[in-house]
């Protein structure tokens, strides 16, 4: 495992290494699919729990590559309160976490 670089702390979930900015901490598994993992985790600069999506492989093809570049462009210019808000995008694209999201009841459901 390499050191990660200035600023950022690297953290194994789920069989997986993240390595996400000091900023973000207390990260947890929500779920995953067929294009990522997500994971819940506190914004230490506002306090706000956001959700944090970790890619797979998102340049491994030019289908994957595009597929990832048209989420992050889409959810750049879309504002509306059904519609979650990208805050940050890079390989990790950090957005508003809703306890109404398809995973949070999907992960509800199976736990009960």
């Amino acid at each position: 495992m390499s050191s990660p670089k200035n600023g950022f702390y690297q953290q194994e979930i789920t069989k997986t290494l993240w390595e996400v900015r000091d900023r973000y901490r207390d990260l947890q598994p929500v779920g995953s699919g067929a294009y990522g993992t997500v994971c819940s985790a506190v914004d230490g600069r506002s306090g706000a729990k956001v959700a944090i999506k970790k890619l797979y492989r998102p340049f491994q093809s030019q289908i994957l590559a595009k597929r990832a570049y048209r989420e992050l462009r889409l959810l750049k210019h879309m504002k509306h309160e059904n519609v979650i808000k990208l805050f940050q995008g890079c390989v990790y694209m950090i957005v508003k976490i809703t306890s109404n999201s398809l995973l949070y009841t999907q992960s509800t459901l199976l736990s009960k």
